[in-house]
């Protein structure tokens, strides 16, 4: 029988927090961006506002792709360990400093009642939450004793002249209206501690600070835990809804990290 993993962990291995939600495609005037900006500059002096080309594509009676400008509004704070990014579809929360869920929310209440109070969106399609967890090796004698055996992927060292460098196992579930999908990813350790499709976000922030001086020189594992809404439908903004939702995919990740983790890597960052 396994340990009870209830308690908070001193020492643990999370390394970057990110939460989103999707509202309609909007207009985001200028007067709006300074209003917003006014009110979030005590907590995120560090402001820029980007535009950049993507391809939309659009398919009638034959498919064209046409260039849309897309305009990004990004804070963070003095130290870049935490910010925010503003689309206009999307707004992100995201920190490298994460101490307790409640203090995330904190944080995250306060920017969705600021957005929605300038915004004005009585909307939204979907929300998530996101936890990217950095394993390296402690004082257990491999990197594989930190994980569940099912999550270290398949090795193919079967040959003597073959090393595997890299593994990845990922699952997926659902649970009500939420879906969880769990991703294990072992690598070397000079590889970029975040999934590649995170770097557009996590440029903003000052990952080097969070990181040791000189990488491992052996295996770590990310374990990457993404909870969301199943469906992308529209639904009435409600804040202490939508909150109260927050909580329940945490719940849902914190479950599932303690269940892909094993009891010895429990005792040690416990």
């Amino acid at each position: 029988m396994g340990i009870k993993k209830s308690s908070k962990l001193k020492q643990a291995p999370l390394f970057y927090t990110l939460a989103m939600i999707r509202f309609e495609d909007q207009q985001i005037g200028s007067e709006q961006i300074s209003k917003i900006r006014a009110r979030l500059e005590p907590d995120y002096p560090r402001f820029e506002e980007r535009k950049f080309n993507a391809a939309h594509a659009q398919i009638a009676e034959q498919v064209t792709i046409e260039a849309k400008e897309i305009t990004e509004y990004h804070g963070e704070d003095v130290a870049q360990t935490s910010g925010f990014l503003l689309r206009n579809d999307a707004l992100f929360f995201h920190t490298l400093d994460y101490k307790k869920y409640e203090q995330f929310e904190t944080s995250l209440q306060m920017l969705l009642a600021i957005m929605q109070e300038e915004l004005s969106f009585m909307h939204y399609q979907t929300i998530g939450i996101r936890y990217i967890d950095y394993i390296k090796r402690g004082q257990l004698d491999s990197i594989n004793a930190y994980v569940n055996e099912q999550l270290r992927g398949f090795s193919m060292d079967y040959d003597k002249d073959r090393q595997t460098v890299q593994t990845s196992c990922e699952s997926l579930a659902e649970q009500g209206e939420f879906a969880i999908r769990l991703r294990c990813s072992k690598l070397p350790g000079n590889f970029r501690p975040l999934p590649a499709d995170l770097d557009p976000l996590a440029q903003h922030l000052n990952v080097k600070s969070k990181l040791p001086p000189e990488p491992p020189n052996e295996n770590v594992i990310l374990l990457d835990t993404d909870c969301f809404q199943k469906q992308i439908e529209l639904r009435s903004f409600d804040l202490n809804d939508v909150l109260g939702k927050f909580d329940k995919m945490h719940s849902i990740a914190s479950d599932a990290f303690k269940r892909a983790v094993t009891d010895q890597a429990w005792k040690e960052w416990k």
